[in-house]
């Protein structure tokens, strides 16, 4: 994934109410302490509780193919950070690039001609976060989701940009194809952020097998099957407050109980939770 990852963060101490705000990725450090840190605006929230020993359980980690759960896991939870106060769902766009009947069987052309689009889209519409993703199709031919967040003065021009796409990713691929031209590109919006979520799980979070060539049976290292652009730009911020491991322990029970889960044998865990009930149940536990 390509952008850099702002850093540096600041933690509140055990038994403050107000917690810091500071800049976008979770935490390594608190080793010894348990923690709390979610996103604001958002609806993800970790809550770390540590291991007695220096080394938690757990194998080493194997080799990636295609797009694993914990990958799958790592996107919906980008997703789930950012910032809902900072973005209309309205701003929220998804694009689909198809390629025609006749596609490139190298995986390295597919990702020239994904990074050609990304250069002609921010010549001529700016600069904005986007979140891509290669899926396959049943024929075997590569395509593209995209999930685009355009600047709120460019929402009223979908069919502009619907337009434009369906033209840039024709002279992308060098199509020739009336049909590509008319039917290889979608452009879509969705007006509730409950659409963005179900969305992202529904395409973007769709499982991938490791894809391989329909006629040999070949299996294609792809590289990276999801990124970022301008990772810088999206809206995220998370919290972090320091709490004892009794506290921490009530959380995990709260939280299980909501959700449903049986949490015998573990310790921390990471869920999709709106900031504000999380909030809520942090002041109650701080009381």
């Amino acid at each position: 994934m390509d952008g850099n990852t702002p850093a540096g963060r600041q933690a509140t101490n055990p038994g403050e109410n107000v917690p810091s705000w500071h800049a976008a990725g979770l935490s390594t450090v608190h080793i010894s302490t348990p923690s709390v840190e979610w996103a604001s605006g958002g609806s993800l929230v970790s809550l770390k509780i540590p291991w007695a020993s220096s080394t938690p359980p757990g194998g080493s980690r194997g080799r990636v193919v295609g797009f694993s759960k914990a990958s799958r896991r790592r996107m919906l939870r980008l997703v789930n950070s950012i910032d809902r106060r900072q973005v209309e769902p309205d701003q929220v766009l998804f694009v689909t690039l198809t390629y025609p009947g006749e596609w490139p069987r190298d995986p390295q052309a597919w990702k020239r001609h994904l990074e050609a689009f990304r250069m002609r889209l921010e010549r001529r519409w700016g600069r904005m976060p986007v979140l891509w993703k290669l899926e396959f199709q049943k024929r075997g031919a590569p395509h593209w989701h995209l999930l685009l967040i355009v600047p709120a003065e460019r929402v009223g021009l979908v069919r502009a940009l619907r337009k434009w796409t369906a033209q840039a990713w024709y002279e992308v691929v060098k199509s020739g194809d009336v049909r590509h031209l008319k039917a290889g590109t979608q452009v879509d919006r969705v007006r509730t952020w409950r659409g963005v979520v179900s969305y992202c799980g529904k395409y973007l979070g769709k499982e991938v097998a490791a894809p391989c060539d329909p006629e040999t049976g070949e299996v294609w290292s792809t590289g990276r099957i999801w990124g970022v652009w301008r990772r810088e730009m999206l809206p995220i911020e998370m919290q972090e407050k320091l709490i004892t491991y009794q506290q921490a322990y009530r959380m995990r029970r709260i939280i299980a109980r909501a959700k449903k889960w049986n949490i015998r044998g573990r310790r921390g865990l990471t869920c999709f939770l709106r900031s504000d009930t999380t909030e809520r149940i942090l002041r109650w536990l701080l009381e």
